[in-house]
């Protein structure tokens, strides 16, 4: 049975918003980040383990629009605990995807975008205790007058942009080489920077009783003259208990995300980065939130330079692999289900001599986790698996591409009988696949996830994903294929839409 849940502006917490005009007619491209607060203990599992307990959550977010014409989202678990390891023989957490609607507010003389999230819990003590969402909305809306119930900040106001960091305690690692970025002019004299990656803990504390309290705080590094706004999406990469047989409880909570303007760099010291930081409690001697993702859209003018050529390079000329490669690939027949994808054209993207197209999609995929052949290093650990996942639309030429992967559902057996219990996933590298629709001659986009469990009883069971492509689409625009060419009814025909 299904039970629903509906949420209102008080489990909210302040949302990041920023828009820009979407370069046609009067729409506007307005970007949102948040965090939704469940009611404590609600979202728990069956009291018999291998029951599901099903959820769907209902909340209205973002600010109220004239008229809304697409939504692309994206939605995680940010908050996670099982009370009873030990009478727990499984805990499970999953969110299968995400969906939406336009609903009349404000006496029907206005429109909101309303998330219908489904969340699957099991085990008698798991809950889920927070979601984090990440929205791009092509609508119109009246960011002029503040005092109107149309404004960016209606129906509640957003989150401060633009605070100026009065300190840093750095105390993550540096972890660059999955960090990609791009960026493009959406409107005259305003850059727009995409930018994801992850970062490594360290000296983070946990404890049995009770949530241990941890500051995470770190700086991006493209370099900015002048720094107006961002949303910022940070997600769960790698979650470890290295002694689940006796810690009682565990859990992990990435909440209260902020972002702030750090001064100080540039030739006179004048320019700014990117501070991002957010609270990280733990619960359970043994456990540790080890890697941590994020997306950040942001705008401003990106100083001479301030791009990394290193964080472009990595977006940009992407190594291309011919469709037979992937449409035999063992592993790629394991993705057993594409969810419906949510697309848009954010708008054109125009530089001398040359003409692209921003889009952006989000999905995700259900993993045949059964079939996957994992195998153990010479230490015990079960070795990690690199999966195949082409997703997009079909495209003439992807130029840059920042993507995003995120664990959407993870599995555990028997936790209290495996003395480590854990689970991993990293986003390795991206490669463009050639030779895909009806003409032959078109290109899709292929994300490389390398997944890693700490025993074969942990599963991650589904993943999502949320990309930027700089590119020119294919012959048949956006909507084209509606179904992945790789799902597993067409993979034996790869060449057929």
């Amino acid at each position: 049975m299904i039970i629903t849940k509906h949420y209102n502006d008080s489990h909210l917490s302040p949302e990041y918003r920023f828009l820009y005009s979407a370069g046609s007619g009067n729409s506007q491209i307005v970007h949102i980040s948040g965090v939704i607060n469940c009611n404590p203990r609600e979202l728990i599992g069956d009291p018999k383990d291998k029951n599901i307990q099903d959820y769907l959550i209902i909340v209205n977010v973002g600010p109220w629009f004239t008229k809304i014409q697409e939504v692309v989202p994206n939605i995680s678990v940010t908050g996670f605990e099982n009370t009873n390891s030990d009478s727990d023989d499984i805990q499970m957490w999953l969110t299968p995807g995400i969906s939406f609607k336009i609903v009349n507010v404000g006496s029907n003389t206005a429109k909101q975008v309303q998330l219908h999230i489904s969340a699957h819990v099991q085990g008698e003590y798991s809950c889920i205790t927070h979601f984090s969402y990440n929205l791009v909305v092509k609508g119109q809306i009246n960011p002029l007058t503040r005092q109107s119930p149309l404004s960016l900040n209606y129906p509640t106001k957003g989150a401060k942009q633009g605070a100026i960091a009065r300190s840093l305690n750095e105390n993550v690692l540096p972890k660059k080489e999955d960090t990609f970025a791009h960026a493009l002019s959406p409107v005259a004299g305003t850059d727009l920077l995409v930018i994801s990656g992850k970062r490594i803990t360290q000296n983070l504390d946990s404890k049995d009783a009770g949530y241990s309290s941890n500051k995470i705080e770190f700086v991006l590094d493209p370099v900015w003259d002048s720094l107006e706004n961002a949303t910022v999406y940070l997600n769960l990469a790698e979650f470890i208990n290295t002694a689940s047989d006796t810690d009682d409880a565990t859990g992990w909570k990435l909440i209260s995300p902020k972002w702030e303007k750090m001064k100080g760099y540039g030739p006179g010291g004048n320019d700014y980065k990117i501070k991002v930081s957010f609270d990280l409690p733990m619960k359970g001697d043994n456990s540790k939130v080890k890697i941590f993702s994020y997306l950040l859209f942001a705008t401003g003018e990106l100083s001479e330079g301030g791009l990394d050529k290193k964080l472009e390079k990595l977006s940009q000329k992407l190594p291309e692999i011919d469709i037979l490669q992937i449409a035999f690939d063992s592993n790629v027949k394991n993705i057993i289900q594409y969810l419906p994808e949510h697309r848009m054209l954010l708008n054109m993207v125009n530089k001398p001599n040359e003409y692209y197209q921003h889009i952006i999609f989000s999905g995700s995929v259900k993993i045949n986790y059964l079939d996957l052949v994992f195998s153990l290093d010479t230490q015990g650990n079960v070795n990690g698996l690199k999966l195949n996942i082409p997703v997009g639309p079909y495209f003439r030429e992807i130029k840059s591409s920042v993507p995003r992967v995120i664990i959407g559902g993870f599995d555990a057996v028997d936790p209290d009988t495996e003395e480590v219990c854990g689970y991993s996933m990293d986003l390795e590298s991206q490669t463009v696949i050639k030779n895909v629709g009806m003409s032959g001659q078109e290109k899709m986009l292929n994300l490389i996830c390398k997944i890693s469990e700490k025993t074969f009883k942990t599963s991650i069971i589904e993943i999502h994903y949320v990309v930027s492509v700089i590119g020119r689409l294919g012959e048949k625009g956006i909507s084209n294929p509606h179904i992945n060419p790789f799902s597993e009814y067409i993979l034996s025909h790869p060449f057929i839409e």
